[in-house]
């Protein structure tokens, strides 16, 4: 029986039959249950894209969709959402593939007396979340400001939390835009040392003559324009965690003086002879493969060695799905829009690539959010890329897409770097780098 104190559950109905829709309509409110109705998959979609609902009925055919198709389509909307399918098609191989592809029931037409039917309804609302078959959309989680529903984010947390127990150096391996900077800060907040400073800096930003000074700081006087005396960005973290960015952008000389740090726990400012110690946790990241820099010769294997204390891999966001839909709509709250994504918006969102993961789909969002006309955002809404052919975004490998997102961008700010860079979301050497590979 369901919580007499808790709010009416809310019970979509999608079938084509009149006579159910107006049975079920007058029947479940009776029963303690707001009821919606729709004829349609398509209807019904729309108004899940809208609203949520507590539990779906699902007639399994219905015009134009047949099988488990529209289960499906369902589950991709609101994957946390109960399904029942109700079938006039009562053969057991369709109720174990519905089952199968994330039902939590299936019930036979004519639908079964009153009492029976909503027994079976209260005991699928006891099971919101995610469906027990549908193992491809956990519910969504948050992690400090980390929000996700795939399990392969739910491991990378689970990681970075592990590491956290420990006082060892953290390394962050992952591309650009899937939010390195926020595991990073997940670590520190998860560890002994959450109530001391957590210091960012992106070492790609960092001028090749000025490193030093930054991170260890410097003298009054030590150099022309050093009018005050400086710190630096180690003592500025002491006790607490200090947060490497892009580390594989160092030059080998300011490594080999990161080492040394990292190693005897001493630093000494520039135009200073005495060293002072420091007590600190350093979690870097990097979008480069080290090790192949450590190959090449470009990156100190010792200095390498050094970070990885504990690895944390973050994937692509290409790789986890589940996560968009929740985050595209995440970032529609964050700005304070009350509009809604259509169902062939999620599945544009879906199918697109994210050359620049979690970064480029929150843009894209904000843009389409900002351009959208009415209470909807349609696919026609999002960035060209965003929302081109699903196979043409699949034939196109990594670095091709790579490439095209430079091109756009620098033709976009009429080849100013800086401006490009910042659209992109990445440092202007990152950018110098990447041009040097794909731009002639």
């Amino acid at each position: 029986m369901l919580d007499p104190e808790a709010p009416l559950p809310t019970v979509l109905v999608v079938d084509d039959n009149p006579s159910v829709l107006r049975s079920l309509g007058r029947l479940l409110p009776r029963r303690g249950m707001r009821v919606q109705l729709a004829e349609t998959l398509e209807e019904a979609l729309q108004r899940l894209a809208r609203q949520p609902v507590d539990l779906i009925l699902l007639d399994l055919v219905l015009p134009g969709v047949h099988g488990a198709e529209g289960l499906r389509k369902t589950l991709a909307v609101c994957p946390d959402t109960p399904v029942i399918i109700i079938s006039g098609h009562g053969d057991i191989d369709i109720a174990v593939e519905c089952i199968r592809a994330g039902a939590v029931d299936f019930i036979r037409k004519p639908l079964p007396r009153p009492k029976t039917f909503v027994s079976r309804l209260e005991a699928a609302l006891l099971c919101r979340g995610p469906s027990a078959g549908h193992v491809s959309a956990p519910s969504m989680q948050r992690r400090g400001g980390i929000m996700f529903a795939s399990a392969a984010m739910a491991n990378v947390v689970a990681d970075a939390e592990r590491a956290a127990k420990t006082d060892l150096a953290v390394l962050i391996l992952g591309e650009t835009g899937t939010g390195k900077e926020l595991i990073a800060r997940r670590v520190h907040a998860s560890g002994e040392r959450h109530h001391a400073p957590f210091v960012p800096v992106n070492c790609g930003a960092l001028a090749d003559s000025l490193v030093e000074s930054e991170l260890f700081g410097h003298a009054r006087g030590a150099f022309t324009g050093a009018f005050e005396a400086r710190k630096g960005l180690f003592r500025a973290a002491n006790n607490g965690t200090l947060f490497l960015d892009e580390v594989g952008e160092l030059r080998r000389d300011s490594q080999a003086k990161l080492l040394r740090v990292l190693e005897d726990g001493e630093v000494r400012a520039v135009g200073e002879s005495r060293t002072k110690h420091v007590d600190l946790r350093v979690v870097a990241a990097s979008n480069r493969n080290l090790e192949q820099m450590v190959a090449s010769g470009e990156f100190r294997a010792d200095l390498f060695h050094r970070l990885a204390g504990h690895v944390v891999t973050i994937p692509p966001l290409r790789e986890r799905p589940d996560d968009i839909g929740l985050l595209a709509r995440h970032f529609l709250d964050e700005m304070g829009s009350a509009k809604q994504l259509l169902p062939e918006t999620l599945d544009a969102l879906v199918n697109h690539a994210w050359p620049g993961n979690v970064r480029e789909l929150r843009n894209a969002v904000r843009s389409a959010a900002a351009v959208s006309r009415g209470a909807e955002i349609r696919a026609r809404d999002l960035p060209v890329h965003a929302h081109a052919a699903t196979a043409q975004t699949c034939d196109m490998s990594l670095l091709a897409l790579e490439e095209s997102a430079l091109r756009k961008a620098l033709e976009s700010t009429s080849g100013n770097v800086a401006r490009a860079a910042a659209a992109l979301g990445i440092s202007r050497s990152t950018l110098y780098r990447k041009m040097h590979r794909h731009v002639e």
